[in-house]
């Protein structure tokens, strides 16, 4: 994180619109409340995809509850929430309520620009889901929820 300071100023998160905290995190000219939208931001800009910051102000708005996923790796439960499974890949939907502007769009299809084992990622704005392709040896349905979905879908 080279380009990484702490500052003392107040004003806006670049990325969630919270209020900054009187110390802050800046990289690369912008100024976030906390590491986690720091990261977020890092995340899309080293995977060219800050186009995100185009569709909203402030796009990344929080959502509270987070919950715990231990059992996406029961492999009961697994098998009753692929939609589909061969020898390589799968095939799961997911209700996503957050879903609410283009943002959430154009973030959740680009799941395969952050990790390629996530190789593809349709959104049903109408029905709130999303549909997530994915090359379950590379990556879990846990990791796929966990890591991708609630860590950016958070940051919505």
């Amino acid at each position: 994180m080279s380009n990484s300071t702490i500052t003392h100023q107040s004003s806006l998160c670049y990325h969630c619109g919270d209020q900054l905290p009187a110390v802050k995190l800046s990289f690369n000219d912008k100024d976030f409340c906390c590491i986690g939208c720091q990261s977020v931001y890092q995340i899309l800009s080293e995977n060219n995809m800050c186009n995100y910051y185009a569709y909203n102000d402030t796009p990344g708005q929080r959502i509270k509850d987070k919950g715990h996923f231990e059992y996406l790796d029961e492999p009961t439960i697994i098998t009753q929430l692929i939609n589909y499974k061969d020898k390589d890949n799968s095939m799961v939907t997911f209700y996503v309520p957050a879903i609410h502007c283009s943002s959430c769009i154009w973030l959740l299809e680009h799941l395969y620009k952050i990790n390629p084992a996530i190789f593809s990622s349709r959104i049903d704005f109408l029905k709130k889901e999303v549909t997530i392709s994915y090359k379950h040896e590379k990556v879990s349905l846990r990791q796929v929820v966990e890591v991708y979905l609630t860590k950016l879908v958070t940051s919505l």
